[in-house]
């Protein structure tokens, strides 16, 4: 008994440290994205191609992140991860402090996108690690777990951004703030490293089985994770097309303390802690209704809650509404727009059991063979890509054709995606039994 719950608490206290080190490098990354939104006079469509050079890096690294994990174990990979990311930090802070080209903080996204996929293929093949054995719903609030210390970290990072902007404005122009967090990432990396297991590495498989092993059906899940990449991509440059519409519209500049951004990042944590809160709440449904049953609910819903919301923001924008009662109550009032916060909130909610549920199937396909390094890097390079696409595809979209119908058109790419992936996880299952 004693033994047990000594090793569930390892267990707990590894996971945990997992989340932290995800957490601040998220939270670097939010900071970065938000400094370069109001630092420096670039379109959506350049910023969006700036962002995607890591999420690019980070999709094409995700196979060296999985050898990385197999061959060499989490412990020197999470060490390894952690000084190119500093690194990457380091120069891009040089590069503003010496107003260079913005077109150079491209070369140090390189970095810190290679060092995101050692970082987010060792997080998952961790985390799957931890939670066998375990039951269904422990699991898929464990996997769920490294999902909200995804969006915690970008609201930890935007909430850093929002004190700064309302304090001391003037340090939200460069990247320092981004650089401390992902020192102190560094250091739980190396805290961590001393209390991970050698099990990870299944020393009875070969060598060559320990580089090109790859579980088959983590395969089927490639189409909705590409679909979600995309749309992630798309948020990923939401401070800059939210900083554009509010700006035109005039909308929350009452306050000489936020005239620098319009309280955009306010705006952001806001967003982002509902998304956590999603998350959790995505978790618990998907245990309730099974996990082939959440594909597809989470893939009907998704379309409905992107249209909605784009509809939303576009018409509250356009009626000019502030902080004040009586604007307020004139937004609720409003059947269209009380209609479309509603399907917003109820598709929402949906739509977020698809990352724990897929998280946690890429878990069990990778059970048998306790060898999940590639198998996670192909979700790091699924993310990775979609993500780069999102970021240009957005910017592109929204800066020539407006916000609606970039909603519908990520909605439209993003459907045959998911149903590609929930009929072959349907009949991987049927054919199983």
């Amino acid at each position: 008994m004693r033994q047990d719950l000594k090793r569930e608490l390892g267990r707990t206290g590894s996971i945990t440290l997992i989340y932290v080190i995800v957490l601040l490098i998220r939270a670097a990354n939010a900071l970065f994205i938000y400094s370069l939104s109001i630092g420096y006079i670039i379109s959506a469509y350049f910023q969006g191609i700036i962002q995607g050079v890591y999420s690019l890096t980070e999709g094409f690294s995700g196979f060296l992140g999985g050898l990385f994990y197999d061959r060499l174990g989490p412990q020197k990979t999470l060490i390894i991860a952690s000084i190119l990311i500093v690194s990457a930090y380091s120069l891009s802070t040089t590069i503003y402090l010496i107003h260079a080209d913005p077109r150079d903080l491209i070369a140090p996204q390189v970095i810190a996108g290679l060092s995101a996929a050692l970082l987010v293929t060792s997080s998952i093949a961790l985390v799957a690690e931890e939670t066998y054995g375990v039951s269904t719903r422990k699991r898929l609030f464990g996997v769920g777990g490294l999902e909200i210390s995804n969006l915690s970290g970008y609201v930890a990072g935007f909430l850093i951004a929002a004190i700064i902007e309302i304090f001391a404005p003037f340090l939200t122009r460069g990247f320092v703030s981004s650089l401390i967090l992902v020192v102190l990432a560094l250091i739980t990396s190396i805290y961590l490293s001393t209390r991970v297991r050698e099990i990870y590495v299944p020393r009875e498989r070969s060598v060559q089985q320990k580089l090109f092993y790859v579980e088959k059906r983590s395969l089927y899940l490639v189409p909705m994770w590409l679909g979600i990449s995309i749309i992630l991509g798309v948020a990923f440059i939401s401070v800059r097309i939210l900083r554009e519409l509010l700006g035109e519209a005039g909308i929350y500049q009452y306050s000489n303390l936020i005239r620098e951004s319009h309280g955009l990042s306010l705006y952001m944590v806001f967003a982002v802690v509902l998304l956590s809160i999603g998350i959790l709440l995505g978790s618990y449904l998907s245990s309730l209704f099974g996990r082939i049953r959440s594909l597809l609910i989470g893939l009907l819903a998704t379309p409905i809650a992107l249209i909605s919301l784009g509809y939303f923001i576009n018409k509250t924008i356009n009626m000019k509404i502030t902080l004040s009662i009586a604007d307020f109550k004139e937004l609720m009032t409003t059947p269209e727009i009380s209609i479309s916060l509603i399907l917003m909130i109820i598709g929402a909610s949906l739509a977020l059991m698809l990352p724990p549920s897929l998280l946690a199937l890429l878990a069990d396909f990778t059970d048998a063979s306790r060898i999940r390094g590639l198998s996670s890097g192909i979700y790091v390079t699924t993310l990775g890509i979609g993500i780069f696409v999102g970021n240009v595809l957005g910017g592109y979209i929204f800066t020539y054709y407006g916000l609606v119908h970039l909603t519908v058109i990520i909605s439209i790419i993003f459907t045959p995606l998911g149903l590609a992936t929930y009929f072959l996880v349907k009949r991987s299952f049927e054919g199983s039994r």
